[in-house]
């Protein structure tokens, strides 16, 4: 017997070692899978910058005008600074640029001087996500009104990556050249704003979100956010860029563009350019899986090694066992009875079902006694205190079963006491 406990040991030895050596192999590539495991995809981004002159306001018709021509321009995103008079509003409204051909176009953050509308539906590659705005600075009388930031956040359909898209308008006459009173508080605004911004884009960059800027920065040859700052349409003091999350690249650049002819004195900047990364959560869920699956095997082998050592061990007296002591088995029959009567006594002559029910109330009840412990102290109910005076914590666990049936017609009447 020793002899082919041996051989089967030995047996069991050499194929675990295989095995190992297998899943070892099967273990690396799980976890090249999850170090390397990229699926591509690409984001199109086609995207505007537009300041609508309001100092000094221009009429009805030339806003109207130049925000058509905008939105012309085959961009999905259109970021617009200067949007303060209602007028101007009611031109960069997303029911004024529908144009059904080629899907809705929705503005978010309205109710700011730097609104963002986005064409959503029909060709468009983008679902909306959320929206959002950070106060940069406070305002300054006769000087400059607050300041915000403004964003919207876009899923590619097809990829399922996100994007934001975030407007800007900072601080004017702050690197104008021209000298003034209010400069000092110009530039340290344009300061913070500059680093509440980056503060900003570095937290959608770490949530794995690539950030396509656009907007009236009031500043020639503007410094780039990060070393991921891809400064696309950059001339001027209007500038269109992208911020790239860790990972992600900049292919290709299809269109970088100055576009003028506006009525306004700005003229408008369009990015058209292809982002690159990876699939959100290609290869995340997979290692967390794999890994159970070749932990089983490995401590499977020697699972069913011990069976076969303690098998015949085990199963040799206690076959012989219920043999000889085949009446024995009747005196673990009574001492479930025995164990029965604490519990099943009054259970007994009941269905086994309803046991199980009465238990149930009971378990639940105590509970509910405490929610009239805790909730009983309403002294909106004093004739109701006495009871609940009678559940504290140590009164269910003592063992009195009948009381918490009791509480629940008592705690029922003092529940509509709460609305009343």
């Amino acid at each position: 017997m020793r002899a082919k406990i041996g051989v089967l040991t030995a047996l069991v030895t050499v194929a675990g070692a295989s095995l190992v050596g297998g899943f070892g192999l099967v273990g690396g590539a799980v976890a090249a899978d999850k170090q390397g495991a990229c699926v591509p995809a690409e984001d199109q981004i086609r995207a505007v910058t537009l300041n609508v002159q309001a100092l000094p306001l221009m009429p009805r018709d030339k806003v109207v005008a130049d925000v058509d021509k905008a939105a012309g321009l085959g961009a999905d995103v259109l970021m617009w600074q200067e949007i303060q008079p209602d007028y101007y509003k009611d031109a960069v409204r997303a029911e004024k640029l529908n144009d059904p051909k080629r899907g809705e176009w929705r503005t978010f953050q309205l109710d700011l001087a730097v609104p963002i509308s986005v064409r959503l539906g029909g060709d468009s590659p983008w679902e909306y996500v959320s929206d959002g705005r950070k106060l940069m600075h406070g305002g300054r009388e006769k000087v400059s009104p607050n300041r915000y930031i403004s964003w919207v956040v876009l899923k590619d359909r097809s990829s399922g990556r996100k994007t934001v898209f975030m407007n800007t308008h900072m601080v004017s006459g702050a690197w104008n050249g021209k000298e003034n009173t209010a400069d000092p508080w110009r530039k340290e605004m344009w300061q913070q704003h500059r680093t509440e911004q980056t503060r900003v884009i570095d937290d959608f960059n770490a949530k794995g979100m690539s950030v396509v800027y656009g907007g009236d920065f009031n500043r020639q040859n503007v410094a780039p956010f990060s070393a991921r700052d891809k400064q696309v349409v950059d001339t001027g003091i209007d500038h269109l860029g992208v911020v790239l999350a860790p990972g992600d690249t900049l292919p290709a650049v299809q269109t970088k563009q100055s576009v003028g002819g506006f009525n306004s004195d700005h003229p408008a900047k369009l990015m058209k350019a292809t982002v690159s990364g990876c699939r959100p959560g290609a290869g995340t869920p997979k290692p967390t899986t794999s890994r159970p699956t070749t932990g089983k095997p490995t401590t499977g082998k020697p699972t069913t090694g011990k069976p076969t050592t303690k098998a015949p061990t085990t199963k040799a007296p206690t076959t012989k066992a219920p043999t000889t002591k085949a009446p024995t088995t009747k005196a673990p029959t009574t001492a479930p009875t025995t164990q029965a009567p604490p519990t099943k006594a009054p259970t007994t002559q009941a269905p086994p079902t309803k046991a199980p029910t009465t238990q149930v109330p009971t378990t639940q009840a105590p509970p509910t006694t405490k929610a009239t412990s805790t909730q009983g102290p309403t002294t909106q109910a004093p004739p109701a205190v006495a009871p609940t005076t009678r559940a504290p914590r140590p009164a269910p666990a003592g063992g009195r079963a009948p009381s918490p049936r009791r509480a629940y017609p008592m705690s029922r009447p003092t529940v509509p006491a709460y609305p009343t």
